[in-house]
């Protein structure tokens, strides 16, 4: 028999239960993930404020869209529209949930790097940001991999931004979205290297999507978070 494609949804937040099924999500799809370790110093309560934050960003600066496969949340992808500009690490609910020594390390180190990230392509970061689309988070449950969710969920804001001849910007920490991405029509951009002495080093990829009036449809996806 053959599977079905859950249907995308986009939340207005209207609804704290829809809120609610896409922070959880969230949490399952990027359970056991080593950047979101260090971003929230292992903190569970760190962890659902950075989510909360970004999808309460995403309702009001942007857009944000729910996979559902019947009743049950099975996706989700958190987008910032073109001249909002909003950044967790600089959001005080998120970053109060943390200690001081990762404080500090977010003040110097992290904030340096994700400059460089986009520095070191020519541009500035917040002008990048403005003139875009920024895909904030992506992130499909385990057990709803590979079935094309997380290409519909791309797929929603991507036809707007080709319509608008916008551009979609994404930062990212696994290799298998950034290899997902890529089959979706983004392009690599540039990588830094972030460490911390408390929790496993990761990378930082910066990846654009150039808008299209002719662009074909991508391929089945089978990224870890997609």
């Amino acid at each position: 028999m053959a599977t079905t494609v859950p249907a995308v949804r986009r939340i207005d937040g209207s609804s704290a239960a829809d809120i609610d099924a896409a922070i959880a999500v969230l949490l399952r799809a990027f359970d056991g993930d080593g950047a979101i370790e260090a971003l929230t110093a292992g903190r569970k309560s760190a962890e659902v404020a950075l989510f909360r934050r970004s999808v309460e960003e995403a309702l009001r600066r942007g857009e944000c869209y729910v996979a559902f496969d019947g009743a049950q949340a099975c996706g989700v992808a958190v987008w910032l529209s073109p001249r909002a500009d909003w950044r967790f690490h600089e959001d005080a609910a998120f970053m109060e949930k943390l200690p001081e020594s990762v404080l500090e390390w977010y003040s110097q180190h992290f904030a340096s790097k994700y400059e460089e990230l986009y520095a070191s392509t020519g541009v500035d970061s917040t002008v990048a940001r403005r003139d875009s689309w920024k895909l904030q988070w992506l992130g499909v449950t385990p057990d709803h991999r590979r079935r094309g969710i997380g290409r519909a969920l791309i797929q929603a804001v991507a036809t707007k931004a080709d319509e608008g001849r916008q551009k979609i910007v994404a930062e990212v920490t696994n290799p298998q979205t950034v290899n997902h991405l890529q089959r979706c029509g983004f392009k690599y951009k540039s990588v830094k290297n972030l460490t911390s002495r408390q929790f496993t080093g990761f990378p930082m990829w910066y990846l654009v999507r150039e808008p299209s009036s002719s662009r074909p449809t991508p391929s089945a996806s089978s990224g870890r978070q997609a």
